[in-house]
């Protein structure tokens, strides 16, 4: 890390303090994670997201995003990429899709854990076969009337976090 730029090393500094912190309701701020997502301007909205609520957010890059936010014209730092292994390090993980059994977000319980993650994956091909088998909770954003039948994946897991951040 000592040959990283000054702002990446304090960019990294911020999301490892977010990790760190707790909810004034004492509970760990919901980390977001992106699996798959392939737009950077998502990418951002997410980021933007995330520290809205004091929380951290990374990528699982799964569909080419890191190539994508490299050739941004003003890329907003590093891209903050999460390892396929280190999923496992969040407790509960919590997946938002349109998943068979996944329960409407809104008045649900959060799931128990030290480390909580909400996982939203990309708006063509959802969550990963191995997200959807390690999450311990399944939510979704109900859908009433005719129309689409999601949300952009930045619109919806800014939906679901504020659902779940006062969540017990």
């Amino acid at each position: 890390m000592s040959g990283a730029p000054i702002s990446t090393r304090r960019a990294e500094k911020r999301r490892r303090a977010a990790d760190s912190r707790e909810s004034p309701t004492g509970a760990a701020p919901i980390a977001l994670v992106g699996d798959g997502v392939e737009n950077p301007w998502n990418a951002r909205t997410l980021l933007a997201a995330a520290q809205m609520f004091g929380a951290t957010c990374r990528f699982r890059d799964r569909a080419g995003l890191a190539v994508a936010w490299a050739a941004l014209a003003e890329p907003a730092g590093a891209l903050p990429l999460l390892a396929d292994a280190d999923l496992v390090t969040y407790a509960p993980l919590i997946a938002c899709d349109n998943l068979p059994g996944a329960a409407d977000v809104y008045g649900l319980p959060r799931a128990p854990g030290p480390r909580p993650a909400l996982v939203v994956g990309n708006e063509r091909r959802g969550l990963a076969h191995d997200v959807q088998a390690l999450a311990g909770q399944r939510v979704q954003i109900p859908m009433f009337g005719r129309g689409p039948d999601c949300l952009n994946v930045a619109a919806a897991a800014a939906v679901a976090r504020y659902h779940l951040a006062d969540a017990r």
